[in-house]
């Protein structure tokens, strides 16, 4: 499972016997990405034989100890597709698990019934994928079902995706498992992880995020944490912007921009850095100095007028947004727009109101 995770080879398998004879950490880079994982493999709980090299007689021990020693982020418990009615004591074990978490943990980790092996339900296993064969697809909405209903007596499910009802399900918050998700790791035609994947997006901690989606890959997601930090450095710039004294705050809203673009760049996957930042202000022609310093000083004038430091926090907060707009595209789209394109496309509205100053607002056009 791990392997198929990442997309390489970084544990050993063993089809036959078991193979971890302890809590195994594998610390795995993703070359080209800046992100890292720490995957812990463990023996079965309650396998059968004791694999070649196990000090610990009882699993359970060894994995409680592997919590204590890694303080994990999630918990996957695999289990093989025609193992599922004989996994009871396994189940019973996981609640022993989680009031162990809590108790020295302080905290909750979320646990996926991950259900493997699905290929080798039924009679034939050649008919793969399940989408393509009713019967298969059947077998393994079937074993999810028992699982859910009988052994973990969860009779409130919601499906993970409506249109596949056999690609797992989400669980009642009150239960054990967060979520049930079946899986073939087949080499040639894994299936349903791009599901697992969003399972565990959907239940890592904020800290754990980052270094997930950059492994994966998933650029739509890191594009949203892109966006709110745009918005974030946006407002802080009005912030900035509004102080009502004449002062140079360029000294406070050039740092704040160059470490938004190398977030931004960090986040597609590139290396956080201000070097990062300085390719991106090079290749628009941003020129810190002359140009930058007049623009800056009309904006300081303009905090002199009546109300006019409101003025001055929106532009400095869309110009913050707009130089972070154009990071976006030059980092995940590959494309270089110029900030002062963003600005041209959006609407500029003040109003004013008769004793009340100026009220500055400013909207993108939709789908900018």
């Amino acid at each position: 499972m791990v392997n198929a995770l990442v997309g390489r080879e970084v544990a050993k398998v063993n089809p036959v016997k078991p193979e971890s004879p302890s809590a195994e950490p594998y610390l795995i880079d993703f070359p080209g990405k800046d992100a890292h994982w720490t995957a812990v493999d463990t023996r079965g709980i309650f396998e059968s034989t004791k694999p070649e090299g196990a000090i610990e007689e009882d699993a359970l021990e060894v994995l409680k100890k592997a919590i204590d020693d890694h303080k994990p982020d999630i918990f996957l418990h695999v289990i093989a597709a025609t193992e599922v009615r004989n996994m009871k004591k396994d189940f019973e074990a996981v609640e022993e698990i989680r009031e162990l978490v809590r108790r020295r943990l302080g905290r909750e980790i979320p646990f996926l019934a991950i259900i493997n092996k699905c290929d080798g339900l039924g009679d034939c296993p050649k008919d793969w994928p399940p989408e393509e064969f009713p019967a298969k697809s059947k077998l393994i909405f079937d074993v999810q079902k028992y699982l859910a209903q009988d052994i973990l007596d969860s009779n409130e499910v919601k499906y993970l995706d409506s249109r596949y009802r056999e690609k797992g399900f989400w669980l009642d918050g009150d239960h054990d498992y967060v979520a049930i998700v079946p899986t073939s790791c087949i080499e040639d035609e894994p299936w349903n992880l791009d599901t697992l994947s969003d399972v565990i997006y959907n239940k890592l901690p904020n800290s754990a995020l980052l270094d997930f989606v950059q492994a994966q890959g998933r650029k739509d997601e890191l594009l949203k944490m892109s966006r709110k930090i745009t918005r974030r450095c946006a407002a802080i710039a009005g912030g900035i912007g509004a102080i009502p004294i004449p002062i140079p705050d360029i000294a406070l809203l050039l740092p704040l921009q160059t470490v938004m673009v190398a977030l931004i760049g960090g986040l597609s996957c590139r290396q956080f850095s201000v070097n990062t930042a300085k390719e991106f202000l090079a290749a628009i022609g941003v020129n810190v100095g002359a140009g930058y310093a007049l623009r800056e000083a009309s904006r300081q004038l303009i905090k002199i007028m009546p109300a006019g430091f409101a003025v001055s926090a929106g532009v400095a907060a869309t110009g913050t947004l707009a130089i972070g707009k154009a990071a976006e595209s030059y980092f995940f789209k590959g494309k270089l727009v110029k900030p002062d394109m963003f600005m041209m496309k959006w609407q500029v509205r003040r109003t004013f109101r008769i004793g009340a100053g100026i009220i500055l607002s400013y909207s993108p056009f939709c789908g900018i």
